[in-house]
This record gives C-alpha cells, sequence and structure tokens, in this order.
C-alpha cells in the first residue's frame, strides 16, 4: 500500500521523546489486482535531538496557551504583536504535545504543557479545545493554525531526518588555540580555560 495522504494528528513529547500520529490514505491494489482505497492512522516515535527551529516552532505554543488559559501573561500579548511576540519571556512554560481535530472551519487544536510555579511545583495545562476560525472565538486564531503548521512541519522534517548535534568535547581533547597571539604587535596570551588561566596567575 502506498501512502497518498498524510497529516499530522496528534503530537506527544516526554523528555528526548516524541511521538507523532499521522492520519493518512493508503492506496493499493487486493489479490485479485483490484485497486483498494483506505484511511488509517500510523505513529512514528523518535529520541535523536531536536534542532533549534523545532524548538523554536513549539515554543510559540506557548503564547496561545497562555492566551487560552487566560494566565496573567497574556495581557503582555495582544493582535498587534501576536505574531512578534518571544515566546523566550514565557520560560516557565513548557509544551508537552498538541491533538488536531475537526475539519474545515470547525478544524482545531487542544494544547497539552505545563507551567513551572514559583514554589517549584509543576502545574499540567490542558488547553480546552480551539477553533482555528470562530469569529465569536479565540481572536489569535489564525496565528494558532500558523503555528501549529509550523509545528506540523517541523515534526515531519525531524522524523524524516533533520535532527540537532550533540557537542561534546572528548577526553584529553586539545585545542587548536595557540598559546600565544600577536595582534597588532602585542604579544598576548591565550588560554584554552578558564581553570588554565587561573593556573597560570
Amino acid at each position: 500500500m502506498e501512502i497518498t495522504r498524510k497529516e499530522v494528528k496528534k503530537v506527544s513529547i516526554k523528555d528526548a521523546l516524541l511521538e507523532a500520529v499521522f492520519e493518512a490514505d493508503f492506496a493499493g491494489t487486493d489479490p485479485n489486482g483490484s485497486p483498494v482505497e483506505e484511511t488509517g492512522e500510523y505513529s512514528r516515535k523518535s529520541s535523536q535531538v531536536r534542532t533549534g527551529d523545532f524548538n523554536a516552532a513549539f515554543n510559540r505554543l506557548r503564547i496561545h496557551m497562555v492566551c487560552i488559559c487566560e494566565m496573567p501573561e497574556a495581557d503582555q500579548i495582544t493582535e498587534d504583536n501576536v505574531y512578534d511576540f518571544d515566546p523566550e519571556q514565557l520560560m516557565n512554560y513548557e509544551i508537552t504535545g498538541y491533538s488536531i481535530g475537526g475539519s474545515d472551519e470547525s478544524a482545531g487544536v487542544t494544547i497539552t504543557g505545563k507551567k513551572l510555579l514559583e514554589s517549584g511545583q509543576v502545574l499540567n495545562l490542558n488547553v480546552p479545545f480551539t477553533k482555528f476560525e470562530d469569529e465569536d472565538g479565540y481572536i489569535h486564531g489564525a496565528a494558532l493554525m500558523s503555528d501549529i503548521e509550523a509545528c506540523n512541519s517541523e515534526v515531519e522534517e525531524f522524523l524524516n531526518g533533520k535532527w540537532g548535534i550533540v557537542q561534546q568535547e572528548l577526553p584529553g581533547f586539545e585545542t587548536d588555540t595557540p598559546n600565544e597571539a600577536d595582534i597588532d604587535g602585542v604579544k598576548m596570551k591565550v588560554f584554552n580555560s578558564k581553570k588554565e588561566m587561573e593556573e597560570a596567575v
């Protein structure tokens, strides 16, 4: 069977593991050679390192989580700045997934996440299902739809091999940094670490 259409329907993130559920149309032939078309779901998982683009897309959902849940930070977000608002201002929120439902004008999403409280405790947040297009509903619906589409794109690229890179310093590894540098005729000592600098003083 060949996949002729697929759409992300649900994404969940737990620690390093990402799982995505897709709805797909399948086409093929039965044992008699007659064409067969089916619709179903399948899931894919990965624990690879996620990229900066992936994290940036998901961080955008913090904006909608605080607005829909009417959290205090929502007062900072307006129709004029919703597309430019920096989600890094909402560092105490974390997105753990979303589920897309409905179709056409009734299409929308449910976002799940959590908020780290000042006490150190965690408040789990399940955002009510929110339509992308609802004149009497969520005022940032268009931005929400755009941000979910960006997340879907990053999820598909991630599962197709767009991974981040873990940078590690190998034990005993020596850098190519010279011990001395000549800058505008002035001899300067170059240290490869703070410890090396302290030991030289």
